[in-house]
């Protein structure tokens, strides 16, 4: 609870916990209509939890959230929150109806490169329709719906210039889990092969400077087989 920082940090010491990466519940189905409320928001939650950090520097980091609807505003911003202790960039699987690969969100990933912040994809989307169908009426959360949007941002990205037009862009796919990577690579590789623009992958996620999390009940040396160490 960030309402008592201070508990908080007490109970990382208790449990031997030294830092604490903070993203956000609230931003993860959130669809703004009106890009003026998305910004305003964007920026309180930002404000928020610098100051909080702030008071617990080295102990607790958050992940900022920029405005997708206002990227210009969003990359004005970006360098007051890495000042004041974001480590990272939410963006959720698609945003504004669009796909990451989208050049929209390229300025994003040019000044997120120049502060060697990555850019942290969580699970979650801006869709209210993709959203009514994740959440289904039937007493269960569709629990593979609100992984979908994490593997699409993937394949646009795998299969698109971002990598290469930012050299220094690190890019992590956070809490889908890490199962998923030898489908959504075998995917691309056979688009990729098929149209002659790559014929091999070994070191495809460190070339692309992508990282994928992984939960401690997964096949993890499976997996690694695929993405490399």
């Amino acid at each position: 609870n960030l309402q008592n920082a201070k508990a908080r940090v007490a109970q990382m010491d208790e449990w031997g916990i030294g830092v604490q990466i903070i993203y956000p519940s609230i931003f993860l189905g959130l669809s703004a209509k009106s890009p003026r409320t998305e910004l305003v928001m964007a920026r309180a939650y930002n404000r928020w939890l610098a100051d909080i950090c702030a008071q617990h520097k080295g102990r607790l980091y958050f992940v900022a959230v920029p405005s997708a609807q206002n990227i210009e505003e969003s990359v004005a911003d970006l360098q007051e929150w890495a000042d004041k202790g974001a480590c990272g960039i939410l963006l959720r699987g698609y945003e504004d109806d669009k796909l990451l690969n989208h050049k929209h969100f390229w300025p994003l990933y040019k000044k997120a490169a120049q502060l060697d912040l990555p850019i942290c994809i969580h699970i979650g989307n801006a869709s209210t329709n993709y959203a009514n169908i994740e959440n289904s009426k039937s007493g269960y959360r569709n629990v593979l719906g609100n992984s979908m949007p994490t593997l699409i941002a993937f394949a646009a990205l795998m299969l698109s210039q971002v990598p290469s037009k930012f050299p220094k862009l690190r890019i992590g796919f956070v809490e889908a889990a890490s199962e998923w990577v030898p489908f959504a690579v075998h995917r691309c590789k056979k688009m990729l092969m098929h149209y002659g623009l790559r014929d091999n992958f070994d070191s495809i996620f460190a070339e692309n400077r992508f990282y994928v999390t992984c939960e401690a009940d997964e096949d993890v040396a499976r997996i690694a087989k695929v993405t490399g160490p």
